[in-house]
């Protein structure tokens, strides 16, 4: 069930009361700072921060996407994407140097094969799927009440 509010400027129809680890030991719905002090001082890159512009009378609605490179995952080092929304942890995309090993050890982790174009529910909020760069394989996790969420405000106030 969702709930949605709109109340002080704000949109959010996910109750983030208890995330989901979407890869590492990084929960959904933590905030920018939260990651920060797991990551223990190691940087990252800004890809994107895209924020609604001043006066603009919709609900929030914020992206901020990092880059943290020589991540490691399973033990397979690789570049890592972390999206927020709305200052709340809401996709990790990671793309392994050996994309074949992560997925297999991966797939082996969940109990099941992780299939391009095909996305896995391993548990209620979380979803899991293969991406393709042009010039990498990746895999996705995402927190589905918050991507439905961002979906809802697209619809909405888009």
């Amino acid at each position: 069930m969702l709930v949605c509010c709109a109340c002080n400027g704000s949109f959010r129809s996910a109750d983030c009361g208890v995330g989901v680890v979407l890869i590492g030991d990084f929960l959904s719905c933590e905030s920018p700072s939260e990651i920060s002090k797991k990551l223990g001082g190691k940087p990252w890159k800004v890809i994107s921060d895209s924020r609604l512009g001043p006066g603009d009378p919709r609900p929030e609605f914020s992206e901020y996407t990092v880059l943290i490179e020589n991540y490691e995952d399973l033990g397979v080092a690789g570049e890592l994407q972390l999206q927020f929304l709305n200052e709340r942890l809401m996709e990790a995309d990671f793309f392994p140097v050996d994309s074949g090993l992560y997925v297999r050890l991966l797939g082996e982790s969940l109990g099941t094969e992780l299939r391009e174009g095909v996305e896995i529910m391993p548990s209620a909020n979380k979803v899991v799927w293969t991406r393709q760069r042009p010039d990498k394989l990746g895999v996705g996790f995402a927190d589905k009440r918050l991507r439905d969420e961002a979906s809802e405000w697209i619809r909405k106030y888009a």
